[in-house]
């Protein structure tokens, strides 16, 4: 009995709470039909797991059964179908390039990352991004004007004092790296006009 407790619990936590807690977590974007459509669903699945464990508790198991199957089935199509595509604090990259795109149209800004090195933001930008260790970024803006960088957020000071000239955050974007299981706080910044370093 404590067994089938503990599945019927699962089953209504996967069919019902999942994909609302994502929802809610995730910044779900979606036309009011779809989030109604979302609500319905999420209405059924927890029906249909409530039928089933009624049916078991009658012995009629093979109701059960295909009640459990339905509820699945409605549970994969929602979460895996209608919300994961749409949660914004998912897709940070395409977020990010995003972002750049409505700050350089004509995309022939010199582009770097300073510790978000995924390879979807490489795949995104075309390879155009340059990928920086901390170290590394007071060369690289010397080589590069008017360059963009992506850099996180709690990183900017040190950024700064290592290129010794100030940074103006242009975007903020912030979401779920699922890559690492870790929020990102990502900032789209460029160099304040006219605080470029002395030549060396």
């Amino acid at each position: 009995k404590i067994g089938l407790a503990l599945w019927i619990l699962i089953g209504l936590l996967l069919a019902a709470s999942a994909p609302t807690i994502l929802a809610r977590l995730g910044g779900f974007v979606a036309p009011t039909s779809l989030k109604m459509a979302m609500g319905a669903a999420v209405g059924i699945g927890a029906a249909l797991v409530i039928l089933s464990a009624r049916s078991l508790a009658k012995r009629r198991y093979l109701l059960a059964q295909s009640l459990a199957l339905i509820a699945a089935a409605i549970a994969s199509a929602t979460t895996f179908g209608l919300v994961l595509p749409r949660l914004n604090a998912l897709w940070v990259s395409s977020r990010l390039v995003n972002a750049i795109g409505s700050i350089d149209a004509t995309g022939t800004r010199p582009l770097a990352a300073v510790g978000y090195h995924e390879d979807s933001l490489t795949f995104l930008t075309h390879a155009r991004v340059t990928r920086l260790r901390l170290e590394g970024l007071p060369e690289w803006l010397d080589s590069n004007e008017s360059a963009l960088l992506i850099v996180p957020a709690l990183r900017v000071e040190d950024a700064e004092r290592l290129a010794q000239r100030p940074l103006s955050t242009l975007r903020r974007v912030t979401g779920f790296n699922y890559s690492k299981g870790e929020w990102a706080d990502l900032l789209i910044a460029e160099t304040s006009p006219g605080t470029a370093s002395p030549p060396r």
